[in-house]
């Protein structure tokens, strides 16, 4: 997916305001397995497009403890809106899980453009609302759901990514031990129970 259809997947942008962003020279760069793109307490300054690869979002507790926010795989967007908008020290950490590309543009530049030009306002505001019900969603899941429920949600949200992401780090997404997980997934499934039959009148 290139850079500007992972932007256009959200909202449509013609060429006069995609040349805008051009104009900020959007950098391919790559990333090695484990390396960070943003450290906690550094300052947040780029939005970051995948190429190829997959990125984790993810906090640390005071006792080193990590709890993962989100995962980020091919045309999704990470950079830590929360960071950037606020310009002070990052309170998460992004970190590339596999070998990654990806594409790099200043946030400012981009803040610039959606100050100005009505098509990256639009694109903004419905960023905001995906990731505003991105997080209802995922305070549902933790507030309703029992274990194996989430796990299930997770991997009917994210396809794929379950045979890419380490069993430690499904964990630390859905709150749970890695132990708790292995069990889940070595869990037969419950058996459907036929429909009811319905009586003749």
């Amino acid at each position: 997916m290139s850079f500007r259809a992972a932007f256009e997947a959200i909202s449509p942008l013609g060429d006069a305001s995609w040349r805008q962003l051009e104009r900020a020279a959007p950098e391919e760069v790559r990333f090695a397995k484990g390396e960070r793109l943003l450290s906690e307490g550094e300052r947040a300054r780029f939005v970051f497009g995948v190429k190829q690869g997959l990125l984790r979002e993810f906090y640390v507790d005071q006792d080193g403890g990590e709890a993962t926010r989100v995962f980020i795989a091919e045309g999704g967007l990470s950079g830590s809106l929360a960071d950037l908008l606020s310009g002070e020290p990052a309170l998460v950490n992004i970190e590339a899980l596999e070998p990654t590309r990806v594409w790099r543009v200043p946030f400012a530049h981009l803040q610039a453009l959606v100050d100005t030009d009505p098509a990256w306002a639009r694109l903004a505001l419905r960023q905001a609302q995906g990731l505003y019900l991105r997080k209802v969603r995922r305070e549902h899941e933790m507030l309703t759901m029992d274990a194996r429920a989430r796990y299930l949600a997770f991997r009917a949200l994210n396809p794929g990514l379950d045979s890419r992401v380490p069993l430690h780090l499904v964990a630390s997404y859905l709150g749970i031990t890695p132990v708790h997980l292995s069990r889940i997934r070595g869990a037969p499934r419950a058996p459907r129970r036929p429909p009811a039959r319905r009586r003749r009148s």
